[in-house]
């Protein structure tokens, strides 16, 4: 791992790389996205798996505590006729406002072609990106279950299954 110097409302704070966080300057602006956990689905909702994504300790709570940090649940959906079929998501942590589609989907993809995981699903041109701004406060970043509890909403929300 490589040592890095975020800086962020006068605050520098420091942070370690691994090959899981994205750091993109664009505009002289630095952004943060660090995914959390990565999710595969299969034929109905009982068969969600997920991957966590391991940092040194300590790295997402100092990230999770800076107030420009989002949390984003992305569900990676194919449409199929009016119906979207969920193949995957990840939960993210990123400094990217929602506001700022285009960034954030580039951001975004990024993720899911650096996931062994997810990266069969990247370079479809059917797939699109269903992305949830989540508003959980606190001081500890969410738990595993939380991630895989809001993942599940979002498929039954917006997959083919919250429709059969």
């Amino acid at each position: 791992m490589l040592p890095a110097l975020l800086a962020t409302n006068s605050n520098i704070i420091s942070l370690w790389f691994t090959q899981e966080t994205f750091f993109d300057k664009q505009e002289d602006v630095l952004s943060l996205t660090l995914p959390l956990m990565y999710f595969q689905t299969g034929a109905d909702l009982s068969k969600i798996t997920h991957h966590e994504v391991h940092y040194q300790d300590g790295f997402v709570q100092q990230a999770w505590l800076q107030p420009e940090i989002q949390l984003f649940v992305v569900c990676i959906a194919r449409k199929k006729g009016s119906r979207r079929e969920i193949k995957g998501g990840m939960a993210v942590l990123t400094s990217i406002p929602a506001s700022n589609g285009a960034e954030l989907a580039k951001a975004l993809d990024n993720v899911m072609r650096q996931s062994d995981e997810l990266r069969p699903l990247a370079g479809k041109d059917e797939n699109v990106f269903i992305p949830a701004r989540i508003g959980i406060s606190g001081e500890e970043p969410p738990t595993e279950q939380e991630l895989l509890s809001v993942f599940y909403q979002q498929c039954l929300k917006h997959g083919s299954w919250g429709s059969a």
